[in-house]
């Protein structure tokens, strides 16, 4: 919260929205490892689509990969440092060969 509203912002709006991204996906791959767990957990019986653990954990999961996965995050970081920058917001911190 402190990033987002700080005044004078800590970093510009792009930064933070680019971090944002990341965190999220990053996030989101972690509680689907989390809930995938919890399915293995639950063994022959409880992993069966015919009960509520099994439905609900195997909902969650999809949920999460589908909403936003960590790939997603990545391309549009990515997207955003080249956008407007041409060639130079895809070399950016080479160094050149002499």
């Amino acid at each position: 919260m402190d990033l987002e509203s700080s005044e004078p912002p800590l970093l510009p709006n792009a930064d933070v929205a680019r971090t944002w991204r990341l965190t999220k996906g990053t996030i989101c791959e972690r509680a689907f490892e989390v809930t995938a767990n919890a399915l293995k957990m639950c063994g022959t019986s409880g992993a069966l689509m015919d009960n509520e653990i099994g439905r609900s954990l195997r909902d969650a999961a999809m949920g999460l990969v589908q909403a936003f996965p960590a790939e997603r995050g990545k391309l549009d970081v990515a997207k955003q440092i080249t956008s407007g920058q041409g060639w130079a917001g895809m070399t950016a911190g080479v160094p050149k060969k002499d």
